[in-house]
């Protein structure tokens, strides 16, 4: 593999898309700047090809023709500039080979006053170069252009001396690099683009993999206190009734893990969400549903919505008495879709802001549950005296 910074006849290593894109761009504007180059200097170039071998009209030949067709190559798309810079590179091979080859060419001992062809063209290669090349490999092959170029002037008109030769040199190296230049600049923009996309992206999947990390962790936390820590915590209160329950609680904690889908999976159809909540609701509820029949639901949603009503229903079973209490499942279908599950009782009440922090029930299991799911969303209103409604829901984003 060619090392940066060394002059390499090859094609550039691929950018990115902003990179490919510019430069495709800059080469379909580069034909035709050639094609402008070679009408303007067809006249001269005609009365040179005559004291030419015909090997040197094939060179000007390709020269003329090569910018051009990599030109109209590249206005297929950034995806397809190989072919494109294939013919470029070969185009600033066949420039140098040229103006190395003009003596050996030439089938007359004179040539008219005008430049020899290659001279005025000089721009079209050095700013191909930059499309091809690493900038010390770019600026090299100018000098080396400039260099070739000012020697050959000096041995087709001898009579005008070597200041002439120089100067007409300087002169190309100069115009000529102040498109390298730009060529060069305008794809380190490119390049730079490219980064920063690059780096956004990068941190938009870290906080996608964060926020997903964030939700299972949630999700673990409610399960954990709802399978586990609840039983564990009327054990604690010396209730023999429950003693058995501990390890099916921890059993059932680790199917619902296991069977919970960690990414997109196949929608879930929202009656079937409702007969899952349904069948959670013992018996004492009111139960009220009305879903349409063509609601979907992602997997993820439709598993929150029945882990944290089931939460609700076991909290008021715990805290409400005997006072009624009811379960109402709401949905639509369409652009806005959405699903509610109400659960109600007339129980005693409570103070949510009065709730200490380390009591996890409603807040990790139905409030955190449902604010870590996308589109999902929760509350709980109550009073003292006045029951609790805590409402569940998830809107399509």
């Amino acid at each position: 593999m060619t090392r940066p910074g060394r002059f390499r006849s090859g094609m550039p290593r691929p950018g990115g898309p902003a990179t490919e894109r510019l430069r495709a761009t800059l080469m379909t504007g580069l034909g035709v700047a050639s094609l402008v180059y070679t009408a303007l200097g067809l006249g001269a170039a005609g009365g040179q090809l005559e004291r030419l071998h015909v090997f040197g009209t094939v060179l000007y030949a390709l020269c003329a023709a090569l910018p051009p067709l990599a030109g109209l190559l590249a206005l297929r798309g950034h995806r397809h500039t190989a072919v494109p810079l294939a013919l470029t590179a070969v185009y600033c091979l066949l420039v140098l080979l040229a103006i190395v080859l003009w003596l050996p060419l030439m089938t007359a001992p004179q040539m008219p006053q005008p430049a020899p062809w290659p001279y005025s063209i000089l721009t079209i290669p050095a700013a191909a170069a930059g499309l091809l090349w690493s900038p010390p490999a770019a600026w090299s092959y100018l000098g080396i252009l400039s260099v070739a170029t000012g020697l050959l002037r000096h041995a087709t008109a001898p009579v005008l001396g070597w200041i002439v030769a120089v100067q007409d040199a300087v002169f190309a190296f100069t115009f000529a690099a102040v498109f390298l230049a730009l060529i060069q600049g305008a794809l380190a923009g490119g390049r730079e683009l490219d980064r920063s996309a690059a780096v956004a992206r990068a941190a938009t999947a870290r906080e996608a993999r964060l926020s997903s990390e964030h939700r299972q962790r949630i999700r673990l936390d409610a399960l954990v206190h709802d399978h586990v820590l609840a039983v564990l915590l009327a054990a604690g209160r010396g209730d023999p009734a429950v003693q058995d329950q501990v390890p099916a609680s921890a059993r059932t904690a680790l199917e619902l893990l296991h069977d919970s889908p960690a990414g997109p999976g196949d929608p879930v159809p929202a009656r079937e969400a409702a007969a899952r909540i349904r069948d959670a609701v013992p018996a004492g509820f009111e139960w009220h549903a009305r879903v349409p029949e063509h609601l979907f639901l992602p997997p993820e949603a439709a598993a929150a919505l029945v882990e944290a009503t089931t939460e609700a229903v076991r909290n008021s079973c715990r805290h409400a008495g005997d006072a009624a209490r009811r379960v109402h499942v709401r949905g639509r279908s369409g652009e806005a879709a959405w699903l509610r599950v109400r659960i109600e009782d007339e129980g005693t009440g409570f103070e949510p802001a009065a709730v200490p922090s380390e009591r996890l029930g409603l807040r990790v299991s139905v409030l955190e549950r449902m604010s870590a799911l996308p589109g999902g969303s929760a509350s709980v209103r109550s009073a003292p005296g006045r029951g609790t409604v805590v409402d569940v829901c998830w809107q399509a984003p």
